[in-house]
């Protein structure tokens, strides 16, 4: 099949015919379908709205979502009140992860990336609430209701290594992560 599919771009590329993506196309849609049939209906649901939210993620596996070449990814478990997997940490690369629910289940945020205001809305959606997370990192990570050092609004300050279980609070709502590089406890 993927050698009729190269032949046909070939020749609808030298007729003019514009079918040059059909290639492409043809191996991502199998890609997903292997992904979407290995996953639950809550999983499929959940990852739809969050590709609708942001177009421009790409589907790694039936639970999982990356997006800007893998500093941020979306873990979304079996159902909305299953744990989700523990937040990643190697010797050289450390996360923090943010969740939907307490006791770090439900959907789970994946962040790597340090030094500037990240959008939770645009991972999310709207309706993101934070009510757990993991800082794996070295550094502070801190949650605000707006993207502003000066004006950050409600906060949340993670230390270095934090964890919470019960985060709950007037943050919670909060729309901005922001990975510091200040390694200072909170």
């Amino acid at each position: 099949m993927v050698g009729f599919l190269r032949t046909a771009v070939l020749v609808g590329a030298v007729l003019g015919l514009g079918i040059t993506g059909m290639l492409p196309a043809a191996a991502a849609s199998a890609r997903t379908a292997r992904y979407t049939a290995g996953a639950t209906g809550y999983q499929n649901d959940t990852i739809a709205q969050a590709l609708a939210n942001n177009p421009a993620g790409r589907r790694i596996s039936a639970s999982q979502i990356e997006w800007n070449d893998g500093t941020v990814v979306m873990a979304v478990p079996v159902t909305p009140d299953a744990s989700s997997p523990p937040c990643p940490s190697t010797f050289t690369t450390h996360w923090t992860c943010v969740y939907s629910g307490t006791n770090w289940t439900g959907t789970q945020l994946e962040f790597k990336d340090q030094g500037y205001y990240q959008d939770l809305y645009a991972y999310g959606g709207s309706s993101w609430h934070t009510w757990s997370f993991d800082n794996e990192l070295r550094q502070r990570t801190w949650l605000n209701q707006y993207a502003d050092h000066a004006h950050s609004g409600a906060s949340l300050c993670m230390s270095p290594h934090a964890i919470s279980a019960n985060s709950v609070g007037p943050w919670s709502r909060d729309r901005w992560i922001y990975l510091s590089t200040n390694g200072n406890p909170c």
